[in-house]
């Protein structure tokens, strides 16, 4: 897939390049576990990679840092449209760059098929 891809799922940083961050085997690893994952299940998955959250959510004295990493996926879902998806099946995984985390978020049809112990134990996996 080209740059322009990546940088489409993605986003971009502060420079433009995905690549900055991930090499070109790291991102083809994604795409193939994105691709896998979507092929054997009825999952819509979109991987994005932000450099820091929204400006409003830095600079909030109240929010700690899951939970500010927390508010910008629900942010980013409904920006990406995710909750749109045909049966309710879109999975968000958001990476935050400079928080050093991320956050997986699913809508009600996948959350009604997998439990909370299947996500924690993904959580685990990708940390």
């Amino acid at each position: 897939m080209s740059m322009w891809f990546w940088q489409m799922l993605f986003g971009k940083n502060e420079s433009g390049r995905v690549s900055d961050y991930f090499s070109p085997e790291m991102l083809a690893k994604v795409r193939d576990a994105v691709f896998e994952a979507e092929k054997n299940t009825s999952g819509e998955i979109r991987v994005k990679i932000i450099r820091e959250c929204d400006e409003d959510l830095r600079f909030d004295a109240d929010i700690y840092d899951d939970r500010r990493v927390y508010e910008q996926a629900l942010r980013e879902f409904e920006r990406e449209g995710m909750h749109n998806t045909r049966e309710k099946t879109g999975v968000l995984i958001l990476l935050v760059l400079y928080e050093k985390r991320f956050q997986i978020l699913a809508d009600s049809g996948i959350y009604a098929k997998l439990s909370q112990e299947w996500w924690n134990h993904k959580a685990e996996v990708m940390a």
